[in-house]
This record gives structure tokens, sequence and C-alpha cells, in this order.
């Protein structure tokens, strides 16, 4: 599977993470864990061992560097109720650069709200790249934003999630129309739709077909299309850390001699100071269940990226289209509203303290944190 599993100094596949399920490897590594921590014991469980490496008790509370503290920051947990961001951490184009100069990093991920769709979005933008170029989130100097995806409170227990790095010669006008884009999305990617324009942060802009071919019809030099389970018996559960993602050409020698460090840099083990330079491009991604009040606006533009791609034909220039992004914001709040109107009707049927009443009050905040109007948050049930 081309999406591993950093922990520790091992990369661990899909299957690999079945396995060690299925075994009950994983439960009773970190029933271990919890068992030192309550009898306060000073030594740690064994570690556990996979292929390609092995993970520590600390490994599976994994952390990251924050780019404006420079110091590590804890990964919060993921689970149905509770945020959920993914972003794009580190990039590395490998062999791919200098023929094609410019270089567009997208990514989609099914929305966990009204919209069952899959709006494509604009995460980085490059020009004149060389061969292998390593890039970490987006600097001062470079267009993008390195969030794939975000929601206040997860609800949808799986999702597929797709990724692309597409190198090509941009024309400098289409170039520089991308670029004022970015400056106009405070964070929240571009999306690109069909219908011959990008949207971003309210903004439409027109741009000729050549650059929706490369997005929508363009060859990549890497393409992941994978699914993502929060909840699902017999398949692991996406814990939060860094995930490598990447060809399935990349073999299990590569996997033994690389890890992820903590600033989420394919590394070797026997040489932390030199990063992976060989032919394969890959994505580096996090999965953290930190809230991110800037990026609750997510859901409700990606819809109305796919109202445009639907309903709407983009005119010439640029016009304000935050009409629409505020009418599918208000209607989602409806719809998550009802949704937690009738939770808690069947919550009031339920034992206190079972695990179903758990579940469903669970679900219950869960549709409420997706309410993003304070007005109709107050008209909630209670």
């Amino acid at each position: 599977m081309p999406i591993y599993h950093a922990i520790g100094d091992a990369l661990v596949s899909e299957k690999e993470m079945k396995e060690k399920i299925a075994l009950g490897d994983i439960e009773k590594f970190k029933i271990a864990i919890s068992s030192a921590v309550l009898t306060k014991r000073k030594k740690e469980p064994a570690p556990l061992d996979f292929s390609t490496g092995r993970a520590t008790a600390l490994d599976f509370k994994p952390f990251y560097i924050s780019p404006k503290r420079k110091k590590l920051q804890k990964f919060e947990n993921i689970d149905i109720g509770k945020p959920l961001s993914v972003m794009i951490r580190h990039v590395y184009n490998g062999k791919y650069g200098g023929k094609w100069p410019d270089m567009l990093v997208t990514s989609a991920m099914k929305s966990i709200a009204t919209y069952n769709a899959m709006p494509r979005a604009v995460n980085f933008l490059v020009k004149n790249i060389s061969k292998k170029r390593h890039l970490s989130n987006v600097s001062a100097t470079e267009e993008g934003t390195p969030l794939v995806f975000y929601t206040p409170a997860l609800l949808d227990e799986n999702t597929d999630i797709t990724f692309e790095i597409i190198l090509d010669r941009i024309p400098g006008e289409i170039f520089d129309n991308i670029s004022k884009a970015f400056t106009t999305a405070a964070g929240i990617p571009i999306f690109a739709s069909q219908a011959t324009g990008l949207l971003a942060a309210g903004i439409v802009t027109k741009i000729v077909k050549k650059i929706l071919n490369m997005i929508f019809d363009g060859k990549p030099v890497l393409k992941v299309k994978e699914p993502m389970y929060f909840n699902l018996a017999g398949a692991p559960f996406m814990e939060p850390g860094f995930k490598l993602v990447t060809e399935e050409k990349v073999d299990k020698e590569i996997r033994k001699e690389y890890k992820v460090n903590e600033e989420g840099k394919l590394v070797h083990k026997d040489n932390p100071e030199k990063e992976y330079e060989e032919e394969y491009p890959y994505l580096i991604i996090s999965l953290d269940g930190r809230e991110y009040k800037k990026y609750e606006r997510f859901i409700p533009t990606a819809a109305s990226a796919v109202m445009l791609e639907k309903f709407y034909n983009i005119k010439e220039g640029q016009e304000s289209i935050e009409p629409l992004i505020e009418a599918i914001t208000l209607y989602n709040d409806i719809q998550n509203k009802n949704s937690a109107d009738k939770a808690l009707s069947e919550l009031k049927k339920l034992t206190k303290g079972t695990e179903k009443y758990k579940q469903k009050e669970t679900l219950y905040k869960a549709y409420v944190a997706n309410i993003l109007s304070e007005e109709i948050k107050k008209i909630v049930q209670r």
C-alpha cells in the first residue's frame, strides 16, 4: 500500500497493520503502556517489532515540530466527534524536474458533511523546480497551503483521500492568476472546478484550459488514492501522526533503511542528517485532532466548489461568490441541527452510561460542533 504509517523507526504498510491488529499485538502493546503508566513503573514495556523497524511506548504518543514555536508539540488524538486536520508536511519530487520546471501538488478528500464529492484542492504551486527538491510546508516565497482537510468534529467513519504531484510548464499569466488567488485564500486551499475556474475564499477566477487540463487530465508523476478508516471492523484505525505517501515501487529495503523523523522528513536510520534523495517522489502528511478555528470554513468552501462545477458557468474576470458559500454554510448548519435534534431524541430512549448511549451522545455533540452559526447553535435541542 502506498500510504505507510510512521511508527517509531518503522514504516508500516496497511497489510502489516491489519496483521498486527488481527493478532492482538497492537492492543496488547497499548494495554502494556497503560499498565506501566497506571502503576508508575519506570521501566517501559518491550518495544513492538515490525518488519521494517520497531516502536517504543513513546512512539505511540507522536510529536511534530511547530513551525512557529520551533519546539516539539504533541499530536492530539483522533476520534469520532473530535476535530480532524490533514496536512501536507513535506514534498519531494525525486527524479522529476528541470525538463518540467513548474510543479502543482493537489489533494482531495470526500466531504464529511452534506456533499459527498471530491473537489480538487491546489496545495502547492512552485515555479522552476529542480530535481530532488525538498519542500517542507510552504515558505514565505512560495504559493500554497499545506491544508488538505479540516472538520471541527469528525462524523464520517470512512473516507477516500487522493494526492497528486503534477509537473509541467505553466504559462506566466496562469501562474500569476493562481498566485493572486492564493493570497485571498487565508489558509483554505484553492479548489479547482472543471467549470473553467478556481474558487479561493469566496473569489472566482476564470483561467485558461491549460491549467485545468493539467489538474484533471494530466499525467501526475505521483498519484495515490487510498481509503482512510476511522471506525471499521478489521481495518487499521488512522492513528494521529505522520504518514508516508508514495508509490508501491518503494520496496521494503528502502523502508528498512529510512524512517520519518520528528520534523516529518524521510531520513536514513543510521545517519539522521541524511535525507532520502533517491528517484521516487513522496509526500509526508500528518493527521491531527487539534482544533483550528481558522479552518472551520473548509467544508462549505469545498462544497461551493462542487456546486460551481455542477451548476455555474464562471464569467470573465473575478466575481464574489460569498453569498453561495454563506448559503451552503447555512444549509449545512440546518442539516447538522436536524441531525443533532434527532440524535438527542434517540439518546433520551437509551440507558445513560451504556455503550450505545455514549456512542449516540458522541454523535450528538459532533453534529453540534459542526454547526458554524452561533444563532443556529442556540436553537439546538438540549
